[in-house]
């Protein structure tokens, strides 16, 4: 009898000032392997919930902004073993003092041009990747797969 294993549906997204030069991450806890890791806001899309409003649920969870679902620019998935991210960019419009932590896991504004060093590594090419998407009048599709071994 095989075994079915349902793939993880996550969400990753980028708030983006409106000239790009700053983005909002925030400081992981959790899970472990993230722990003092900056990382793009989102989370698990739950049960019967659609990719944009399981991203702006999470972004007013951890940031306390309001994003509506249709504002949200896809920029592609990542695939990952058992795990299924969508990653989605946006310009926010509203004042930067909007922005405020409502967990345990500080976010705060970070220019897009000097990252800390304690991104996720994957955020070196994501991010300039999400601003391409948000400037290009034809935004290229990228699926990403990372090797399993």
């Amino acid at each position: 009898m095989a075994v079915i294993t349902r793939s993880v549906k996550a969400t990753l997204g980028f708030v983006f000032t409106p000239d790009l030069s700053q983005v909002i991450l925030i400081e992981k806890h959790r899970p472990r392997w993230q722990d003092g890791r900056l990382n793009g806001l989102g989370g698990k899309v739950e049960a019967r919930e659609k990719w944009r409003t399981c991203l702006s649920r999470e972004v007013f969870e951890e940031a306390n902004l309001h994003i509506p679902t249709q504002a949200w620019q896809s920029v592609g998935k990542i695939s990952l073993k058992n795990w299924r991210v969508q990653v989605f960019a946006v310009r926010y419009d509203g004042l930067l003092t909007d922005l405020s932590s409502k967990t345990d896991e500080p976010v705060a504004w970070y220019s897009t041009t000097n990252l800390p060093p304690q991104v996720m590594p994957n955020l070196n090419w994501l991010i300039p990747l999400a601003k391409d998407c948000l400037t290009n009048v034809e935004p290229p599709t990228v699926s990403i797969k990372y090797p399993t071994k």
